[in-house]
């Protein structure tokens, strides 16, 4: 599915002009700390119209992992209120889809591993219109 990767690069790069302490990338977490975007199961159809246009609804991930309790909320927290903002665009670098909102949980802690870093999470949900003449 081309227009969820294209937005997966988009809000990356969108997290990555917040001027963070770590650098967001698309992947699952790794051994050291980390800060990253991962899609999870999930997703539905809201509408499906004549012309193949569809509004979709994504489910995504935002995991950070650091030894820093203060960091991991601070940038969660950070990256939760630049995708708060109002006016928010998220727009496609290829036309593949057209931004029209998100939903946001709050950051929350998921713990500390045995190596003492500790995970915090952001789940959001991005609608999205694809296909058809966008």
């Amino acid at each position: 599915m081309t227009n969820a990767i294209d937005f997966q690069i988009q809000l990356i790069r969108f997290i990555n002009q917040l001027d963070l302490s770590l650098v967001a990338r698309l992947d699952f977490l790794t051994h050291e700390e980390d800060l990253v975007v991962f899609t999870l199961p999930g997703g539905k159809i809201d509408k499906m119209f004549m012309d193949g246009t569809q509004e979709v609804r994504l489910p995504y991930q935002i995991a950070i992992k650091t030894k820093d309790n203060q960091k991991g909320s601070h940038t969660l927290w950070t990256i939760n209120e630049a995708l708060s903002e109002f006016n928010l665009d998220i727009p496609s670098r290829n036309e593949s889809y057209r931004f029209l909102s998100i939903d946001l949980s709050k950051p929350f802690l998921e713990g500390v591993d045995e190596q003492g870093y500790y995970v915090y999470l952001l789940q959001l949900e991005a609608k999205l219109e694809i296909g058809g003449n966008i």
